[in-house]
């Protein structure tokens, strides 16, 4: 039976917020509503349930420190409290309570910083629709991009209506597999007819190929760009319809639009040698904790296992195409308190210069991306990470 909990007395408890991650990061759930969640509520989205076991969903409950006795408040649609309340129950908690003032005073609710750079599959198809009130609307046009290695083919049997695939090959090439030169940059950008001020929304059907080129448009000078949090899986758990075959990409632009680098956003080795020794820079190895201890390189084409000296390791997932420790059940990013706490923990905070890098710039691209959501400003990528390191010196971590 559940009794009325109001916001004051859920202070000696947790709150938790079932709405999915768009709602709880600050995009209003209708026109004109309401936008954030609670001060110190956790995010247990009720569509995670059906990818969640109860032995995963046991082991959620006790890195939020959710114990059987904890008083539990729950807020969101009442359909996705009731179905959350049950499968609570059967992980033993029981002390269940709605939050009956939830959302009610707009001023109290907290937002992930830059929310809009993450959007979500229906904001994209009121877009595609033209929906004449749309909330964090693009400014101009815009264009959807589904990004991608070697995966055109993919790409072919099924996509996002209306995206054209762009393969990373034509933002980064070899031997480091670091973003091209400027000039291959602008001029690919003057082919895709993308312009300083056209909103660009990525996605990918991998963890980090959207990042990947999203933080590469960045740097080109590319003024508003997005993901599609959850990629083409979110897509496709929404039920929302497909277009197959190959689209054509716009027409080029018949001049070079005035772009302006951000020059500081890539950083190279000479910088991060002489920042390795600084209190006020932190260098980010965003790789699987086996990498960052020097028991594996974590590619076929990098021989040298280790790490840069005096990097501190800033997670993301157990090999190298994943940042699943950055994400939820449904491969949104996690919540930003979450992600910071994980960084906290192994001295990486936003008051000083991060410098994030990985094997080749993909996962490290991603935690960027993500840093740059949450509102962190002074941060960077080390484009040749490991691979290039690796490849001039024999220092290991």
């Amino acid at each position: 039976m559940y009794c009325p909990f109001t916001s004051v007395s859920a202070h000696s408890g947790v709150m938790i917020d079932t709405r999915q991650s768009a709602f709880y990061n600050g995009w209003p759930q209708e026109a004109g509503g309401t936008q954030g969640h609670e001060p110190g509520a956790v995010n247990l989205n009720v569509s995670w349930l059906a990818v969640m076991g109860n032995n995963q969903l046991c082991y959620w409950l006790g890195s939020q420190n959710i114990r059987p006795d904890t008083p539990v408040a729950l807020c969101g649609t009442q359909p996705g409290n009731e179905q959350v309340a049950l499968r609570l129950k059967q992980c033993g908690i029981n002390n269940l309570y709605y939050l009956n003032d939830a959302f009610q005073v707009p001023e109290r609710l907290h937002t992930l910083a830059k929310f809009p750079s993450l959007v979500y599959p229906h904001w994209l198809v009121a877009l595609q629709h033209g929906s004449p009130e749309l909330f964090a609307a693009p400014q101009t046009n815009w264009v959807l991009l589904e990004a991608g290695f070697d995966t055109a083919s993919e790409y072919a049997k099924g996509h996002i209506p209306g995206a054209t695939f762009l393969d990373t090959r034509e933002v980064e090439g070899g031997p480091l597999w670091n973003k091209l030169p400027d000039a291959q940059l602008m001029e690919m950008l003057r082919q895709q007819g993308i312009e300083p001020d056209t909103t660009v929304i990525l996605y990918s059907r991998g963890d980090c190929a959207a990042a990947r080129v999203a933080v590469i448009l960045l740097y080109a000078g590319v003024k508003d760009v997005r993901l599609l949090d959850g990629g083409w899986h979110s897509w496709q758990q929404a039920g929302l319809p497909v277009e197959t075959g190959t689209r054509n990409k716009p027409a080029p632009l018949q001049t070079m639009p005035a772009f302006t680098p951000d020059t500081a956003l890539f950083v190279d080795q000479s910088q991060v040698s002489a920042w390795r020794s600084q209190s006020a820079v932190t260098l980010v190895s965003v790789r699987s904790l086996a990498e960052h201890r020097g028991k594996t390189s974590g590619y076929t084409y990098i021989e040298a296992a280790g790490d840069i000296p005096g990097a501190h390791w800033g997670h993301a997932g157990e090999h190298n195409g994943s940042v699943q420790d950055f994400l939820n059940p449904d491969g949104t990013m996690i919540r930003a308190d979450a992600l910071a706490a994980l960084w906290a923990g192994e001295g990486i905070f936003p008051r000083q210069k991060v410098v994030f890098y990985c094997g080749t710039g993909w996962r490290a691209s991603a935690a960027l991306f993500y840093a740059r959501a949450m509102g962190w400003q002074d941060i960077a990528l080390y484009d040749g990470g490991w691979y290039e390191w690796s490849r001039q010196t024999t220092h290991s971590i």
